[in-house]
C-alpha cells in the first residue's frame, strides 16, 4: 500500500479498512511515513470474514513525533456515522468530477473527432485562441494552432480556423457543464450531490459513484 500525507502530515489517500467479525480493523495503524511523501507498507489482506468500514474514520497522529495513521476506535452515534459517509462520499464524487473536467473532451471541430486537454492552462489557452478568433480585421485565411490528439492517440499543435477554434471553444464548455450536471443537476439542486444528501444509509450513499 502507498500512503500519501500532505504537508500537515494527513493521509490524502489510501485504501480502505476492513475490521473482521472479531472485531479487529486491518490494518491496525500504519507505521512509520514521511510527510510530503509516500511509504510502502506491508499490508495483510482481509480475512475472508471482513466487512468494509464507514470511511472516515481514521485519524492521523503523531506517535514518537512521526505522523501515523491510526484506527479511531471512538463509538460514533448513528447520526455522526452518517455525517462522516456523506462528507467523505461528497468529497469522493466532486474530486471525480474536477478530475473528468481536467482530463479533456472530445471535438469534431477539424472534421474527425479530435481529443483536446482542458487543465486550467488549456482552458485558459483555448479562452484566449477563441477571443483572439472573434477579434475585427482578421484576415480570411487566419489560423491558431492548439494542441489536441487524433484517433491514433498523436498529439500536435494542429492549425484551426476561426471557425473551428470557437468549435472546439463550444464543444469544451458543453463538457464542464455536462460535468457539472452530472454532479449537481441542470438547476444545482439535483445531480449526485442531492442523491448522497437524500440517503438514508451508508450503504445508500456508497452506492453512489461517478
Amino acid at each position: 500500500m502507498t500512503l500519501w500525507m500532505d504537508p500537515t502530515g494527513t493521509v490524502v489517500h489510501d485504501h480502505d479498512p476492513y475490521i473482521a467479525a472479531d472485531g479487529t480493523v486491518y490494518p491496525p495503524q500504519y507505521p512509520k511515513a514521511e510527510i510530503c511523501g509516500m511509504v510502502e507498507v506491508a499490508e495483510p489482506p482481509p480475512p475472508e470474514d471482513a466487512t468494509l468500514i464507514v470511511p472516515g474514520t481514521w485519524r492521523v497522529e503523531r506517535l514518537d513525533g512521526v505522523p501515523t495513521k491510526v484506527w479511531d476506535t471512538v463509538a460514533r452515534p448513528p447520526a455522526e456515522v452518517m455525517a462522516r459517509a456523506r462528507a467523505a462520499r461528497l468529497a469522493v464524487v466532486q474530486a471525480a468530477c474536477r478530475q473528468a473536467i481536467l482530463a479533456g473532451y472530445a471535438s469534431s471541430a477539424l472534421g474527425a473527432p479530435h481529443a483536446y486537454p482542458n487543465r486550467e492552462t488549456d482552458q485558459s489557452n483555448m479562452a484566449a485562441s477563441v477571443l483572439a478568433s472573434l477579434m475585427p480585421g482578421l484576415p480570411t485565411d487566419w489560423s491558431t494552432p492548439f494542441w489536441c490528439a487524433d484517433s491514433d492517440g498523436v498529439w500536435l499543435r494542429r492549425l484551426h480556423s476561426a471557425a473551428q477554434i470557437r468549435q472546439a471553444g463550444v464543444d469544451a464548455k458543453a463538457w464542464v457543464v455536462a460535468c457539472q450536471e452530472r454532479l449537481n443537476g441542470p438547476d444545482g439542486t439535483g445531480g449526485l450531490i442531492a442523491r448522497i444528501t437524500a440517503a438514508t444509509s451508508v450503504a445508500e450513499i456508497e452506492a453512489v459513484v461517478w
